[in-house]
């Protein structure tokens, strides 16, 4: 509810905040992607997709050196750290149970040309996270979970996402009637002007068991390979250890998966590399 003197709540601002990610998300998914989806991606889990939404300074000294913005699908392990996030009071069994279905609908959408973002992404699908760093090293955060950032914050965070979705819908350039004073005053060249874009980008997040198809950039795939190898031989030590001390089947069994799933992971992507260099 409202408070008292009709300011919204720093929990009612994230819900905006999520929701303005949420269209951002869909727009640039509809502008970028729909219809014309990139071989690499074909055939991907949704899960695996996110967003980032990056703008630098359009002039160097200023104090604030670049923002982000950086949209999810939900997992299920979002909801499972719901208690974590909402310490000041109990998630309700039925809100919890349907944030749990809708991470498993997205766990089973899957990427490919015929997919639609506006019809398929169910409202609740998506969260988001936006940072701002100062030249200075220092940073504020906001995402969807977090129970008590600033308002300040969490304003800000609005309005970098509302620029995010004004610059998919019209992304010509844009200055405000402040910063082009600024610029005139300066002697700052109109060239300047274009520096406002932001620039965005879907990417996939490289995660065990992610289906490969080949068309994956080799950095992609090198950095790919040696992750899926280190977390492999990591699990592998912490499954003999487990071993040595006696630990529960139940528990060797669920890490014994764990390491066939990266294993197998590493040997695809290695397996197309080594036929790269052939």
């Amino acid at each position: 509810m409202p408070r008292r003197d009709g300011m919204p709540t720093n929990q009612e601002m994230l819900v905006d905040f999520t929701n303005t990610a949420h269209d951002v998300f869909v727009a640039a998914f509809e502008h970028d992607m729909q219809h014309k989806m990139p071989d690499a991606f074909q055939e991907k889990p949704l899960s695996a997709l996110f967003l980032q939404v990056i703008q630098k300074p359009y002039r160097t000294g200023q104090v604030v050196s670049g923002e982000e913005l950086v949209v999810d699908p939900l997992h299920e392990y979002d909801v499972a750290g719901f208690d974590h996030h909402l310490k000041l009071r109990e998630l309700p069994e039925d809100v919890r149970d349907h944030y749990i279905d809708v991470a498993r609908k997205m766990a089973g959408l899957t990427l490919t040309d015929a997919f639609v973002a506006s019809t398929e992404i169910p409202t609740g699908g998506l969260t988001a996270s936006w940072s701002l760093t100062y030249s200075n090293g220092k940073r504020r955060h906001v995402d969807t979970f977090k129970e008590k950032p600033a308002k300040q914050s969490i304003a800000a965070a609005q309005y970098f996402a509302e620029q995010a979705l004004a610059d998919v819908i019209s992304p010509e350039p844009k200055m405000t009637a402040a910063e082009r004073l600024i610029a005139i005053i300066t002697g700052a060249e109109e060239a300047d002007d274009d520096k406002r874009h932001m620039d965005r980008r879907f990417m996939i997040r490289p995660v065990a068991g992610l289906p490969l198809n080949g068309h994956e950039s080799t950095p992609f795939l090198e950095s790919y390979a040696a992750n899926m190898f280190r977390s492999a031989m990591i699990c592998g030590e912490r499954i003999e250890r487990h071993t040595a001390l006696g630990s529960p089947e139940i528990f060797l069994t669920l890490e014994n998966e764990r390491y066939e799933l990266l294993n197998s992971s590493y040997l695809r992507a290695a397996e197309i590399l080594d036929r790269r260099s052939l």
